[in-house]
């Protein structure tokens, strides 16, 4: 093997002893920050004091988790002094993301911002959390210098970073780097390129790429080598980056194909960045046209650089070298001493690059990569060469290269095939203009699943446990079946997957036939299953929603006329989570909700409002984000729901018929995340009541326990993977208020339980509906806990929505009991200590339940029951409403009845399901 030449030192140590020579020059800038080489370490030896202060020691991995900061660079050069390691993900990441970092690092301390820190403070709970600010040297003013620190052990074998792969094969793996894969990587690079191109440099560029990931990071790093100013973007903007190329006379920077193609659509660029000489281009292929396109937009630049490599190499094997003269365009160029390749054919007569050389890593945390007998890793890239020159053709690892990030295909079909009745699935990545890659899931559901229920499924699943740039925006493909291989694995690849035909339209067809079935009223009153995971979801199929009314509730309605402030007047004197909104204008048709949701969005609103309320904005047209706090309560309901509309997040009002079935509600209720339903009369459209989660449960809890005995009871929810088991949000008695408002307004859950800080032990639960309490102190800087005392002085919920708990080893079916004795919307399963261990909600039950395994009822017309004497259609208002109160004292008599039964009990009537049904007149 050739070998690139490399000094046996400590990598950090190389840069630290650099910046004593370039001084006063600027090392580091983000925003109104500056960090000189000359600053560079003191700063860091601080960290080092820091780092020990959190007992971090030798070997341990650190985890940033922050947008790109100057405090990157700090934390690495910091941990690697002191002989630790640092690791980094993305701040975007979800809590079910944070977690599995954590658990595949073994990070001991995790550094990130206070956003972070509140609304995943259940997945960092078992590490140090560290919140920094963005000013560094705020931060680190009282930190005391180690002069003199000894790592004796470390040598150049010893592990440096720890960055994630993108899951080549599987999910995302922790990768061990070391100081000598770091020297051979960084100097094989100088020796074939950079110290050519430093030469020509003005010694400035430009980084925006995420430091999380290798290139982007690895960039920074031999910047700061070689004395170079790196001017560092949070987030990528390709009008602020124009900008600052000009404001600081950029000539280099590093961009990836995605990047490439927001320049080629905006279009008309020429003037613009004079002083740019070199563009480097890496993460997947740009081909040859589109290089030609891009560089018509810069003719200035003089060196188009295109790379290939991987994160188990730190950053590149391949580079097309200065003086090419753009011939080679397309190809990842040659390959770098220090490196050697060969291409392995496989049976399928596809050329896999295999590459060997010192820049490799040996480890991943948890497990070995794919190196053959002489020490060669298997790439997963199908590769071809000409004249020296690799071009890149294909992936046998079907990686997903998304505007400069990696996404893994493994790691999102693992979170769908979570969901219900899927039996396959495949990721795939489709090209795109602009994104270069999108994620596209080709999906196998088992027989009559209800297609759009299972989509909007996959939306919530999607959402609440990825990140965005795992989202599935290829599109959402259902097929009969996926291509296997020859040992019955399956393999799709894009072509196979591109044969594919969509059977969308023959589930319609099929589903268009299912509405015409109709029984018999000889037929048995409920249809026989061998699935019998489907009882609850037929009782509720054959009953109407009229049967499930409560003898006595409250509706409020307003008209849209109201003003706000009038509105929310009204929704703390009633003591209601929500009020039915009128249209006079149609003569006082229903067509809305207002809920305690926007009560919060309006609070928080004003209270920011309150912050900035220096700035002077010029204001032409009302929109949320421009409303002083004094006019918000003055607008009129119909005038706040215009700027929600314009926003694009109104909802339409979902309602059901009174007739449809109870499935049909729990169904809609699912498909539209929402809580109630109005039940609408089927003459004149006016409510009869709203239906909750709350009212179907105890629907199903009263009659579903003379059904025959189902065996899922008896397991846990955590067994049955019912509610969150992972990325569960909490907060502290000590968190703001404002920012718990936040975490209920923005991520999807509307009750959040209030943990000690120490043992999330749960103390409490705070709930969207407690924030309209907390307005009668008209204030909002304060914390949880004194939320929580005003609650329990005498608030709107004084007795509801408290803590209720149950073990997370006891029976799904006594999680259902105590949901419906204690008539609360969700419950925390607690280990013995009392510490929080998931969360189970109603619709989380009522999706188990009913919903999943019963939607595609839906699509069958219910029986008659034998012993009804009119359909609801048939009849006149007065009867109607006679039978509705008749039904409803029945309901409500029964469940009197029934409270003193123990809450541990389980179905035990050994007659099936037409026996014991509510009873009707």
């Amino acid at each position: 093997m050739s070998s690139s030449c490399y000094p046996e030192t400590l990598f950090h140590q190389l840069i630290l002893e650099n910046a004593t020579k370039h001084g006063k020059r600027d090392a580091l800038i983000h925003v109104d920050q500056v960090i000189t080489f000359e600053e560079l370490p003191g700063l860091v030896s601080k960290m080092v004091t820091k780092l020990l202060e959190l007992g971090v020691n030798q070997g341990d991995i650190v985890l940033i988790c922050l947008p790109n900061t100057i405090w990157y660079p700090l934390f690495f050069l910091a941990s690697a002094k002191l002989g630790a390691i640092m690791t980094g993900i993305s701040s975007e990441s979800t809590p079910n993301e944070i977690q599995y970092s954590l658990e595949e690092s073994g990070a001991k301390v995790v550094f990130t911002n206070e956003g972070v820190a509140v609304e995943n403070a259940w997945s960092l709970r078992n590490v140090v959390v560290e919140v920094v600010p963005e000013n560094v040297k705020t931060y680190t003013r009282e930190i005391l210098e180690i002069e003199h620190l000894n790592v004796e052990t470390n040598t150049i074998d010893s592990f440096l970073l720890a960055p994630f792969s993108s899951g080549t094969t599987g999910s995302p793996k922790c990768c061990l780097l070391t100081h000598r894969n770091f020297l051979a990587s960084t100097f094989s690079l100088k020796n074939f390129l950079f110290d050519q191109l430093l030469a020509q440099s003005s010694l400035r560029t430009l980084a925006f790429l995420p430091f999380y990931h290798a290139s982007g990071f690895w960039a920074l790093l031999l910047c700061l080598l070689e004395g170079c100013t790196t001017v560092i973007m949070s987030d990528f903007h390709p009008i602020l980056m124009m900008d600052l190329v000009e404001k600081y006379n950029i000539d280099t920077i590093n961009i990836v194909p995605s990047i490439a193609n927001v320049f080629l659509k905006m279009g008309m660029l020429q003037g613009r960045c004079p002083s740019l000489r070199t563009i480097l281009c890496g993460s997947s292929g740009l081909t040859k046209e589109r290089c030609k396109r891009l560089l018509s937009l810069f003719p200035q630049v003089k060196h188009f650089i295109q790379g290939y490599g991987m994160t188990e190499l730190v950053v590149l094997s391949c580079v097309t070298p200065i003086g090419d003269n753009f011939e080679h365009l397309g190809s990842c160029g040659k390959l770098l001493p220090g490196f050697e390749a060969k291409l392995f054919t496989h049976k399928t007569g596809e050329m896999e690059l295999l590459l060997k050389s010192d820049a490799i890593m040996k480890f991943y945390k948890n497990g070995t990569p794919n190196l053959d007998e002489n020490g060669y890793l298997h790439t997963g890239d199908v590769a071809m060469e000409r004249d020296g020159f690799y071009y890149i053709v294909d992936r046998m690892k079907d990686l997903i290269k998304l505007n400069g990030y990696q996404v893994s295909p493994t790691e999102i079909e693992n979170v769908i095939l979570t969901i219900p009745k899927v039996f396959e699935v495949a990721v795939v990545g489709v090209e795109d203009e602009l994104c270069g890659q999108l994620p596209k899931a080709y999906v196998v559901l088992e027989k009559d699943v209800d297609e759009l229920l299972f989509r909007k499924h996959l939306e919530h699943t999607m959402r609440e446990k990825l990140s965005a740039v795992k989202q599935l925006r290829g599109g959402v493909v259902i097929v009969k079946d996926l291509p296997k291989s020859a040992s019955g694995k399956g393999s799709p690849t894009k072509r196979e997957m591109s044969s594919f035909k969509d059977i969308h339209h023959q589930r319609i067809s099929h589903m268009t036939a299912s509405k015409s079935t109709t029984m018999n009223e000889s037929d048995e009153v409920l249809p026989r299953t061998t699935n019998d995971k489907e009882a609850f979801a037929r009782l509720l199929w054959i009953n109407q929603c009229y049967e499930a009314m409560p003898s006595s509730s409250k509706m409020v309605v307003f008209d849209q006329g109201l003003l706000m402030h009038k509105a929310f007047n009204g929704l703390l004197a009633q003591s209601t989570r929500h009020v039915l909104l009128s249209d006079p204008e149609s003569g006082g048709k229903l067509d809305g909700i207002l809920s305690v949701t926007d009560f919060i969005k309006v609070m928080l609103k004003i209270y920011r409002d309150r912050a900035t309320a220096g700035e002077n904005k010029e204001k032409n047209e009302l929109d949320m984000s421009q409303i002083a706090n004094e006019e918000i309560g003055n607008l009129t309901i119909r005038q706040y729901r215009d700027l929600v509309r314009r926003e694009g997040n109104l909802k339409s009002l979902v309602s059901v018929d009174a007739s449809s079935s109870l499935l049909d509600a729990a169904c809609i209720l699912a498909e539209n995340r929402v809580h109630r339903i109005p039940v609408i009369d089927t003459h004149d459209g006016s409510a009869l009541f709203i239906l909750t989660h709350k009212r179907i449960l105890k629907f199903l809890w009263l009659y579903g326990k003379h059904l025959a005995p189902l065996e899922y009871l008896h397991k846990s929810p955590k067994e049955l993977g019912i509610g969150t088991w992972s990325g569960i949000r909490v907060v502290f008695p000590d968190t703001q208020l404002v920012d718990c408002l936040d975490i209920l307004l923005n991520k999807g859950v509307s009750g959040l339980p209030v943990v000690e800080r120490d043992t999330f032990k749960v103390v409490d639960m705070y709930s969207r509906f407690d924030a309209v309490g907390i307005a009668l102190e008209n204030r909002l800087d304060i914390t949880v806990k004194e939320a929580l005392a005003f609650k329990s002085q005498g608030g709107p919920m004084q007795n509801d929505e408290r803590v209720v708990s149950v073990r997370d080893n006891e029976s799904f079916w006594k999680a259902v009991n105590v949901l419906v004795d204690h008539n609360v919307h969700r419950l925390c399963a607690v280990n013995e200590q009392g510490g929080i261990e998931g969360v189970i909600s109603l619709s989380d039950v009522i999706n188990f339940m009913v919903v999943q395994p019963g939607s595609h009822l839906r699509n069958i017309t219910p029986p008659k029951k034998h012993w009804a004497r009119h359909h609801v259609g048939d009849m006149n208002d007065k009867e109607l409403r006679e039978i509705l109160l008749t039904n409803a004292a029945n309901f409500e008599q029964e469940s009197n009845s029934s409270s003193s039964a123990s809450v541990s009990t389980l179905p035990v009537s050994q007659n099936s399901y037409s026996k014991h049904q509510p009873s009707h007149h």
